[in-house]
């Protein structure tokens, strides 16, 4: 996996093992390549030769793919801290200028 992925996965996957390598980012394919080993890639650096593959039975390259399904979605939101509270900051929609 890719060195800045990694402590952003732990949370959701817990401790990497032994196992786990990382590699910088720009090199992910490479390593692919060179060990022909399963990696966890995001999703907006695959290619054509570097496709996703099912993860108990879901795709994200599936038209029927729910991400709160996927075993590799995270989750993360953001708190707005006033002096008065907390609160979730909402999503707008965007404005046209």
């Amino acid at each position: 996996m890719g060195e800045g992925d990694a402590p952003l996965l732990t949370p959701l996957l817990g401790t990497p093992g032994a196992a786990v390598k990382t590699v910088p980012a720009d090199g992910l394919e490479a390593a692919v390549w060179k060990t022909r080993r399963a990696r966890i890639i995001p999703f907006d650096a695959l290619t054509v030769p570097l496709r996703a593959v099912k993860v108990d039975g879901r795709s994200p390259v599936d038209n029927r793919f729910e991400a709160a399904q996927w075993p590799l979605t995270a989750r993360a939101s953001l708190v707005v801290l006033t002096e008065r509270a907390a609160r979730p900051l909402r999503p707008q929609a965007p404005t046209c200028p």
